[in-house]
């Protein structure tokens, strides 16, 4: 019974020590009150951030300042892009010329459609990244809470009334330890078991302590990951990685789809108006153009009759930039169906038709033509006029609409029947003049460089190949001033023949090829 007695006392001491232990670990913790842990309040995904981000206290202000990069919505940033681009145009435009030439239509709606689809992927992965950063915050704010909990139920629950109870079952087994009764040995049954109840508690307790350190660890390693430079778990990192990216592609599919918009009437019809935003344009008036270019559609009519206003939105300035580029890219599908091309060809030197008369001149006189061949610099320079270009044999102008070129070329034809077996080897350079359209100031075009000219045939230009498709000249009305040079690069023929080929006066006629893409008025 000694041996029994020595036991007990040597367990309590145990527990007593179990108990200074985590009493020590957990008394500054001891006397405070279970944590409130509050539900969100917030209806929507931003308003929960919101709450999230104000939630985190002192010691983990760096972890508010992680979240506080969420705060502004993807829809200001992307009103803050087109305003900055807008700003940028009129910058650039005022030295002179537009960053972008606004006759260049169709170039223009292909880039900044295809940048309006890097924009789009660009807004979902930023959309996926806040979403992730604030399920990580919630997960780290679920984590200490937890925490939290632990160390108030660790703090105030010890093996002390474990202990007490063993001391007291210690006390009355002592009292009856001589008794060889029934009753005595009930009640030293009664004292193991207060033991091991005891030295369960006891284990327990420690094990909480133990589990609570490693959550306080994960904790710790989580939040490091979250604000780790390169983390993968570092979403703010990330977001503000990707959103330049997302701007940049926004802003010059906004000045892209403007210049496109100066010169779209003018080259295809009516079209809905794209303003120009700037610094000074507010968040509002971004927001009722976007909300007009909504309705562009007649399927979004559609949709609105099926569902409620409050059921679809119009979307920020990237859709409504979507909305107005795919509408535009409908009105100039649907006019080219009603547009023709054809080859026009320009003697330089000959009148264009008989004119019996003498009032039609040639564009350049054959005194002019002479001295430019061979004695000056190869250069003629003219005006085309509209009845130049497609006056008919019946003396009308043809009824065409929105005049354009697409391709431009030289052909020479030689003086004397045979003179093309010589050989001679020509280049040419073209340079018509640039046209302003409203809104903007001229975009100077290069000049249309033709490497080697060929001669011309009964039927003119043979194929493609004897024009030259340029961005120089593309959507370029031709009716204006031109400016050609040709160079005589290089002779080839036989010795005899070199001096009598040296005169570019051989010759005989230099033609104009233009090919036009006109609307037909009449249709």
């Amino acid at each position: 019974m000694k041996d029994r007695r020595n036991f007990l006392l040597g367990a309590t001491g145990a527990i007593g020590a179990a108990a200074v232990t985590s009493g020590a670990a957990s008394a500054a913790a001891r006397n405070k009150s279970l944590p409130q842990i509050k539900s969100a309040k917030g209806s929507d995904f931003r308003t929960i951030r919101e709450e999230l981000t104000k939630s985190f206290v002192e010691e983990d202000k760096d972890l508010r300042k992680w979240l506080q990069v969420f705060d502004k919505d993807v829809a200001s940033l992307s009103s803050i892009a087109v305003r900055t681009a807008g700003q940028n145009w009129n910058k650039i435009a005022a030295k002179g010329e537009p960053k972008f030439d606004p006759r260049q239509v169709e170039q223009n709606l292909s880039i900044a459609s295809s940048l309006l689809d890097d924009a789009l992927r660009f807004r979902n992965e930023l959309a996926a990244l806040e979403i992730a950063a604030v399920n990580e915050g919630l997960h780290y704010q679920q984590g200490l809470q937890s925490l939290q909990v632990a160390e108030y139920v660790i703090a105030n629950s010890s093996s002390e009334p474990a202990a007490e109870a063993l001391s007291e079952a210690y006390r009355i087994a002592a009292g009856v330890e001589n008794k060889k009764t029934v009753e005595s040995e009930r009640t030293l049954a009664d004292a193991d078991a207060a033991k091991n109840f005891a030295n369960f508690n006891a284990v327990q307790h420690d094990a909480a302590l133990s589990n609570m350190v490693i959550a306080r660890n994960s904790l710790s390693a989580h939040k490091a990951e979250l604000l780790q430079q390169g983390s993968a778990k570092n979403f703010k990192e990330r977001y503000l990685r990707l959103l330049p990216y997302y701007m940049e592609s926004l802003g010059e599919a906004y000045q892209r789809s403007y210049a496109a918009s100066l010169a779209f009437t003018e080259l295809y019809g009516p079209n809905s108006e794209l303003e120009l935003f700037t610094s000074d344009t507010t968040d509002d008036t971004i927001r009722k153009w976007s909300e007009k270019q909504f309705l562009l559609s007649p399927y979004r009519e559609k949709i609105l009759a099926e569902f409620s206003q409050e059921q679809v939105t119009a979307g920020d300035v990237v859709d409504a930039l979507v909305a107005w580029c795919r509408n535009s890219i409908d009105l100039m599908e649907a006019a080219a169906q009603h547009e023709t091309e054809f080859t026009v060809l320009i003697p330089l030197r000959q009148e264009i038709l008989a004119n019996l008369d003498g009032t039609r001149k040639p564009l350049v006189s054959a005194a002019q033509y002479t001295t430019a061949l061979d004695d000056g610099s190869g250069i003629f320079e003219f005006k085309l006029t509209k009845e130049m270009l497609f006056e008919d044999y019946g003396g009308e102008i043809l009824d065409l609409d929105r005049v354009r070129m697409i391709g431009v070329g030289l052909l020479v034809s030689m003086a004397t029947p045979g003179e093309e077996a010589v050989l001679q080897v020509y280049s040419g350079r073209i340079t018509v003049a640039s046209l302003s359209v409203a809104g903007a100031p001229i975009f100077k075009r290069p000049p249309v460089t033709i490497g080697r000219i060929k001669l011309a045939s009964q039927s003119g230009p043979s194929n493609d190949s004897d024009l030259v498709y340029s961005d120089a000249i593309h959507n370029l009305k031709p009716d204006t001033l031109w400016k050609i040079r040709i160079s005589q690069r290089s002779i080839r023929a036989r010795p005899q023949a070199i001096l009598a080929a040296a005169k570019r006066s051989k010759i005989d006629e230099v033609l104009l090829a233009i090919r036009i893409r006109a609307f037909i008025k009449s249709i």
